[in-house]
């Protein structure tokens, strides 16, 4: 269903793996008296940390690094192991009373997400579970999002409040910092279903490495593009230039004969002549 298009003519076919570099997921709590409102018999926050260690008990990958961090600061940094990251999870116990709402957490977030990835092609999630914010905080909120934007990190926002939250003015940032960072935004009151983060977090985690031989015999810029043709959305890249210098070959004769002597021979019952050898192979460097 791929195709390569150089300079708008198809290459020759080439191979598609599936690969798996991993995900750098990070989980930034906001800590707020809302947050240990109940819903059923149980606070907003236990469910959230209920549904969060359900979809670490699910997890099947091998090269997803886990991190946790508070408006108390950093308790768990890219932890291979996310049985090490359930279990600090489950021992962190806010003080949600004498809280104060803020954007610390979102802040160290964005620290672990400025990291070099120690896999190419490794991307970054953001999940932040907060209350509205402060009237005073909204002005920080642009610069959040467009660092996060230039980082390559999604940042996934569970806005944890009554579910009229998600029209309030406070909320409009957050809502702009979910959208521009390619994340979602979602309001959780203690009525609602609490999203799967695997449905967040599982496309973000494979990539498809695509090799072909290159048709091009001539120095210069050329553009590159990809086409996916499938019946029901036939779709093409936009075209990408690059340059490249290609040199003719420098070939070298390894001890070629100083003569070929060909000789006619008849080589068939019906009287074909023919002149051989009819090949002759010489080494070349």
């Amino acid at each position: 269903e791929i195709q390569i298009l150089e300079d708008g003519i198809p290459s020759s076919s080439g191979s598609i793996a599936f690969e798996d570099p991993g995900l750098q997921i990070i989980v930034a709590i906001n800590p707020a008296p809302s947050m240990a409102l109940y819903y059923g018999g149980v606070t907003r926050y236990e469910q959230i940390r209920i549904a969060l260690a359900k979809w670490a008990g699910n997890l099947n990958t091998a090269h997803d690094d886990f991190s946790l961090v508070t408006t108390n600061g950093i308790l768990a940094t890219r932890l291979s192991s996310v049985e090490s990251w359930v279990e600090l999870f489950q021992q962190f116990k806010p003080a949600f009373v004498s809280s104060t709402p803020s954007f610390a957490s979102l802040n160290q977030a964005l620290d672990l997400a400025s990291d070099i990835n120690p896999r190419e092609y490794m991307k970054r999630a953001i999940l932040f579970i907060t209350p509205l914010p402060l009237a005073g905080q909204l002005n920080a909120l642009p610069d959040l999002t467009s660092r996060a934007a230039q980082l390559g990190a999604r940042v996934f926002v569970w806005l944890i409040g009554p579910s009229f939250a998600g029209d309030t003015v406070e909320a409009a940032g957050l809502r702009q910092l979910a959208e521009q960072t390619g994340g979602s935004f979602f309001v959780f009151s203690g009525a609602e279903q609490l999203p799967d983060p695997e449905n967040y977090f599982q496309p973000l985690r494979g990539i498809y490495r695509l090799q072909y031989t290159s048709g091009i015999n001539q120095s210069g810029s050329h553009l590159l593009a990809v086409t996916l043709k499938r019946s029901d959305l036939p779709i093409i890249s936009n075209e990408m230039a690059f340059e490249i210098f290609i040199s003719l070959p420098n070939i070298i004769l390894l001890n070629p004969p100083q003569e070929i002597f060909r000789e006619e021979k008849r080589i068939t019952d019906q009287g074909e002549i023919r002149l051989l050898p009819l090949n002759q192979v010489i080494q070349v460097v």
